[in-house]
């Protein structure tokens, strides 16, 4: 029998339980929840945990009274445990050909992973406890720690209002979270296994205990990624958590692969999920038979090598002809009612101590840490674009990159490295870069890339934007904290590396990240763009590069909107000076210095405020503009006069653009959401009709300090 163990101890069982919720819960949960109940995500978390709790309190309270010994029911809860490991399995080898072996066969990653599952059964129920429980403490802690160095990319009117008058606590948003939380049935098969002096309630408040934790932290982790995303992105992203931490900045630069640390936790939680999915239907398929029959079964070891291939080609058929939402996963919502009431007609099997070998577990940890590198490949036999420059041409998408050849540096080469240019055509943004792969002689790696430069055409071609944001947001192929910018020629801008002195890539990002006007250049990036373009209303304000002495400069700035469907995009390009008042109304830009008539007067800590009124025909927002006002020593006027100077700058501006125009520079559009649910319904796919219907009045309340 599986069963070859000692006792575990309470703190053992729930660490066990804690990894078969979270893991599962971190890949599955987010971008499923985030479709179905949006900004109310982290209640549904909760709810799903609450409902767990009381069905895990009345599986302990039947286990109290003893079970039957040998029953059929049995064949069917193993048959469904094995369907709910495939589904794990099929999680497991997809996560880990996305996004760190996307080389390798996933047949060959399927059979290595089930060998290590069927390897790590060996070492018993206490070998599984005592592996988890010494991995408990860093993975925690590791997770905790990069979500919170990811707390930078929120945004606060990202996670309100709560949208509960539209979505409520659906079905499809609870259920899925219920399901994770779920994993506690395996306390069926651990409950016998605790060593002597747990009593019940001491079980009962132990499963407890540690579903809230998990709840805990997937609610944690949830409204992070809700904040960094927006609702509508993180429901189309594939496994946003991986994404979200490939966009995290580590200080010191050391590590460039953060999405590996993740994906090593999640790793361990599915390898976790889908051993006690193996080993626990194992055991029920060896139970449900009759004595005689699993005498010779079990020296022959049939259900161990049929049940190990079935969970195989399950996990194999999901992968080729499901989706994480279809095929098996559709089965599993529907069966899962009747297959958890099955525990309460069953009993705990015996089993025989045996010697441990708790260490075997420990590869689990090992084999996801070999993982999370890079695939052994030689330095010079890879490339490392540092720009991609994407263009339309006659219907056509032009992709070239623009990468640092290693075989051609030499140690002596401290400024001007070799730098060397591909370039490819096709009808789609994945054709482009699928050909691109095809063509160049070396490995990719694109985690360097530090600019985007986008061709004007391409920026209004709104179904090769769509590509784009669509391969962006499916993945962390593209990485997400490149820096965006537009230019209505590529080639000017190409052509200027060959008199620079050092690289393109580097010189662009720089024009950003040390202008000190510059509050938070993540309103720049490649993910912001994708975020904002999901989830509808926000002004992404991207600059617009130009050419000067040789040099590329910033010249003014791109500000793009669309609808929440992503469609109706408007595109318009402003002056520098508007650019810089609409990111300060964003918070992006932190400080500006203001050309007025008595001089130049330097303005910060600007903070926005929106007001709205429904109007019979319309719609009055009141913008409120406030800020620190430091006046220059060329600039000697009355603080009563820097006020005014401010106020006449700004509402010069703002007022511009919206009556000549019909431009938001302070992007109401996109904060109606957070102050008005009504209007924002009324015109949550209808920006340009918004903009017609907006009455627009500013005010300010500078303040002049020394």
């Amino acid at each position: 029998m599986w069963m070859k163990n000692e006792k575990i101890s309470l703190r053992q069982y729930k660490r066990l339980l804690f990894f078969d919720m979270v893991g599962l819960g971190l890949v599955l949960l987010p971008d499923l929840i985030a479709q179905n109940a949006a900004n109310a995500g982290g209640m549904v978390i909760f709810l799903g945990a609450l409902l767990a709790s009381l069905y895990a309190s009345a599986l302990l309270q039947r286990m109290q009274g003893g079970v039957r010994p040998n029953s059929f029911w049995y064949l069917p809860y193993g048959i469904y445990l094995l369907m709910v490991g495939a589904y794990g399995l099929f999680l497991l080898t997809d996560l880990v050909h996305t996004f760190l072996l996307p080389e390798e066969s996933v047949w060959i990653l399927s059979v290595m992973i089930l060998l290590l599952l069927l390897y790590s059964r060996r070492a018993g129920l206490e070998g599984r406890g005592r592996t988890f429980e010494v991995l408990f403490v860093p993975m925690l802690v590791l997770l905790l720690i990069l979500l919170l160095l990811g707390a930078s990319s929120l945004r606060g009117m990202n996670l309100f209002p709560l949208q509960l008058r539209k979505y409520g606590f659906s079905f499809m948003g609870w259920y899925p979270a219920f399901l994770v939380f779920s994993a506690c049935q395996f306390a069926f098969f651990m409950g016998k296994g605790l060593e002597e002096g747990v009593d019940k309630e001491s079980l009962w408040k132990g499963t407890c205990e540690i579903i809230f934790l998990s709840a805990f932290i997937l609610f944690l982790t949830y409204e992070m990624l809700l904040g960094s995303f927006g609702s509508q992105a993180l429901g189309a992203a594939k496994i946003p958590i991986m994404i979200f931490t490939s966009n995290i900045v580590i200080p010191g630069g050391f590590l460039r692969r953060q999405e590996a640390l993740v994906a090593g936790i999640c790793f361990v939680g599915l390898i976790a999920f889908c051993g006690s999915g193996l080993h626990y239907g194992i055991y029920c398929l060896k139970q449900g038979v009759t004595k005689e029959m699993q005498n010779v079964m079990q020296a022959h070891k049939c259900v161990d090598v049929f049940a190990s291939l079935g969970m195989l080609f399950l996990g194999l058929a999901q992968y080729y002809y499901g989706s994480r939402t279809k095929g098996l996963g559709v089965w599993l919502l529907w069966i899962s009612p009747v297959a958890l009431c099955l525990p309460f007609l069953l009993m705990e099997g015996k089993y025989k101590k045996g010697k441990n070998k708790w260490k075997v577990a420990a590869m689990c940890f090992f084999f996801c840490i070999l993982g999370c590198g890079c695939s052994a490949q030689e330095l010079e036999n890879k490339s490392f674009p540092m720009v991609m420059t994407l263009g339309a041409e006659d219907g056509e998408c032009v992709l070239t990159y623009k990468y640092m050849d290693l075989s051609r540096v030499s140690e002596k080469e401290k400024t001007k490295q070799g730098s060397d240019e591909l370039t490819v055509r096709a009808s789609s943004v994945v054709g482009a870069i699928r050909k691109m792969d095809e063509k160049n002689g070396k490995i990719m790696d694109l985690n360097h890339v530090k600019v985007l430069l986008l061709e004007e055409s391409f920026l209004e071609d709104e179904m090769l934007m769509m590509q784009l944001v669509e391969k962006g947001n499916g993945g962390v192929e593209l990485p997400g904290n490149m820096l965006v910018f537009v230019t209505n020629n590529v080639d000017a801008i190409s052509r200027l590396q060959g008199m620079m002195d050092e690289d393109l890539g580097n010189y662009l990002a720089e024009l950003l990240e040390e202008n000190p006007n510059y509050n938070d250049t993540s309103d720049a990036t490649f993910k912001s763009m994708i975020c904002d373009w999901y989830n509808g209303g926000g002004n992404t304000i991207l600059p617009s590069l130009g050419v000067q002495d040789d040099l590329p400069v910033v010249d003014g700035y791109y500000l793009m909107q669309t609808d929440a469907s992503g469609k109706n995009q408007v595109l318009e390009k402003v002056n520098v000076e508007e650019g810089h008042v609409a990111g300060m109304c964003s918070g992006a830009v932190g400080r500006i210095d203001m050309d007025v008539d008595g001089g130049q007067i330097h303005l910060e800590n600007v903070k926005a405020s929106y007001e709205y009124t429904a109007l019979r025909d319309g719609v009055e927002c009141y913008v409120t503009i406030r800020g620190d006002i430091m006046q220059k020593e060329s600039a000697p006027m009355e603080a009563e006069k820097l006020k005014e100077e401010a106020a006449a700058y700004f509402s010069g501006m703002i007022q511009n653009a919206y009556e000549k125009r019909g431009m938001d520079l302070t992007n109401s559009y996109g904060h109606l959401r957070c102050h008005d649910l009504d209007l924002y319904e009324k015109y949550e796919n209808q920006v340009m009709n918004y903009r017609k219907d907006l009455c627009l009045h500013t005010a300010y309340r500078f303040r002049v300090v020394e």
